[in-house]
């Protein structure tokens, strides 16, 4: 900070004015995460409260989209989850009582008119026929892999042809003045059958059912407006319903992408959002969250690179334990560097050595900083790790990372006096010194001796792949 503030102030820039933009820019990140926060909680809250609604009013496939959307939000609520699973029990009970009254629906017409075509009643059967299939395709969207119903489907559809048929003979061509008249009121109640069932595909969101029945509809009544102006709306709706299908898939990905830490990718998945929907809150905040991160990445490589570069200077002149402090700054802003763990294991083998040749271990207040035996963790760090619970508001918001907790060891191996050097908030601080606290060391020793000696450890919170 003072190197930063003694080359702000050679370029004549104000020190209090330069870091007032730093903390404004800091400022600005926070605002933006706090931002994307209280968004998903009003919208878990929004689409929770609108499936509730629905979900007392017995709209149970309506409640369900509500409850997926509100788990997209939070997914470890308890609540709409449970909720979730009793809906989609209702929807399968709900599904086999509509099928069994459809498939009874359907019998029964297709008896009726079966037995008016055996009577020599073409035009009524062919009514009943019509309705049996409208039935048995009513019950087939409960169970769509039930072979019954398409045999069932193929009778009635048999049995149509039938009337048809019988129909035809007896009004031939003329035979009869009315024959014109007949084949024209069957053409009118086929097409009638195939828009009404159209109309309530598309009243229930099923395009592709409904566009299949405007479309025989058009096979009875050609160039007939309104099935032709439906198919256009149909259309026009599936291409807009594939439209926000992609954006929300660009949006998930972004949102999977920067959790990961990708967030220049996360980045372009936003941007093909807000390209595909311009006036996207959510893919805005996206970019925005992003930029943030990439900004925070670039202030920290640089940070990086100067704390090692002073470490190898450092090293280079003997100043080990200045070095040992640089290469950990580094560390902090880059965990896991293997040029800088490398180098913090030499330049601290190369410390002790130093501190063996003069004979005068570095001790401070009874407490040592460089020891010939250094504390052993029992358990190993894997086993402290296991202990580890990560809080569910950090694992909620994003926060993960390593903190770091400097502490004193004692001579019979116990923690005392643990601090948080670097955290990353979220109750993540917390969480590592309770774990830490509960950590037992076989202590450091000078000399053969146990002493007190000062240690750092790191604590990783890192979400799990799911």
């Amino acid at each position: 900070p003072d190197r930063a503030a003694r080359y702000l102030k050679r370029k004549g820039v104000p020190v209090l004015a330069a870091l007032a933009v730093v903390v404004l820019v800091a400022l600005t990140g926070a605002y933006v995460v706090m931002q994307d926060e209280g968004r998903e909680l009003t919208q878990f809250a929004h689409f929770k409260a609108q499936g509730d609604s629905l979900f007392d009013s017995a709209n149970y496939a309506a409640a369900k989209s509500e409850y997926e959307r509100a788990l997209a939000a939070q997914p470890d609520d308890r609540y709409v989850a449970g909720r979730l699973d009793e809906t989609q029990l209702r929807l399968a009970q709900v599904s086999a009582e509509r099928y069994e009254a459809f498939l009874a629906q359907g019998d029964a017409l297709f008896a009726a008119g079966d037995s008016l075509l055996q009577a020599g009643e073409a035009l009524q059967s062919l009514s009943f026929f019509a309705e049996a299939n409208k039935a048995y395709y009513e019950a087939l969207k409960y169970r769509p892999d039930d072979p019954t119903l398409l045999e069932r489907g193929q009778l009635t559809a048999d049995g149509m042809d039938a009337a048809l048929r019988k129909n035809r003979e007896r009004t031939r061509p003329g035979a009869d003045p009315e024959a014109e008249s007949d084949r024209a009121s069957v053409r009118h109640q086929l097409y009638n059958s195939y828009r009404q069932q159209g109309d309530e595909r598309l009243r229930e969101g099923d395009y592709a059912g409904a566009r299949e029945k405007f479309r025989m509809a058009l096979v009875h009544l050609p160039e007939n407006d309104y099935a032709t102006a439906r198919l256009q709306e149909i259309d026009e709706r599936i291409r807009q319903q594939g439209h926000e299908r992609q954006v929300r898939l660009h949006l998930q990905r972004g949102r999977q992408l920067c959790d990961q830490g990708r967030c220049a990718e996360a980045r372009a998945e936003f941007q093909r959002a807000l390209d595909l929907q311009p006036g996207s809150a959510e893919a805005r905040a996206g970019i925005a969250r992003a930029d943030s991160i990439l900004a925070a990445d670039q202030h920290s490589d640089g940070q990086y690179q100067y704390f090692r570069g002073q470490g190898d200077a450092l090293a280079a002149r003997g100043s080990y334990q200045e070095a040992l402090a640089s290469y950990r700054q580094a560390l902090a802003f880059k965990p896991g560097d293997a040029y800088v763990q490398q180098q913090l294991a030499l330049t601290e083998k190369a410390a002790q050595e130093k501190e063996r040749t003069l004979n005068t271990p570095r001790v401070e207040d009874g407490v040592y900083k460089v020891v010939d035996e250094a504390p052993q963790l029992i358990g190993g760090l894997e086993a402290l790790h296991a202990q580890v619970r990560y809080p569910e508001a950090a694992h909620r918001a994003g926060v993960s990372g390593r903190v770091y907790v400097q502490f004193v060891i004692d001579e019979k191996g116990a923690v005392r006096d643990p601090k948080v050097v670097r955290g990353i908030g979220g109750g993540c601080d917390e969480e590592a010194l309770r774990v830490i606290r509960r950590a037992r060391f076989e202590p450091g020793k000078v000399k053969g001796q146990p002493v007190q000696v000062l240690h750092t450890l790191f604590i990783t919170f890192a979400a799990s792949d799911e």
